[in-house]
């Protein structure tokens, strides 16, 4: 198995959000998990900055074919 990370910009009509999103490639098998994507910042002051995660607000297919493309890039 191996835990892949990658940052993106995810952009909509509205607004555009940094995100980091992690997964993980359990190559034997062909199997790929989304393990999250959290949003940088989130307007949170510098001493309580974290990653927001907000995995279940995205479309699932679309981040999935951005989790395709990182691991063609990566080959």
């Amino acid at each position: 198995m191996k835990r892949r990370t990658f940052d993106t910009e995810l952009d909509c009509p509205w607004m555009t959000i940094d995100v980091r999103v992690t997964y993980q490639w359990y190559e034997e098998m062909g199997l790929v998990e989304l393990e999250s994507v959290k949003v940088d910042g989130m307007g949170l002051s510098r001493s309580n900055s974290r990653k927001v995660n907000m995995t279940e607000w995205f479309n699932y297919d679309y981040i999935m074919d951005l989790i395709e493309d990182d691991m063609e890039e990566k080959a």
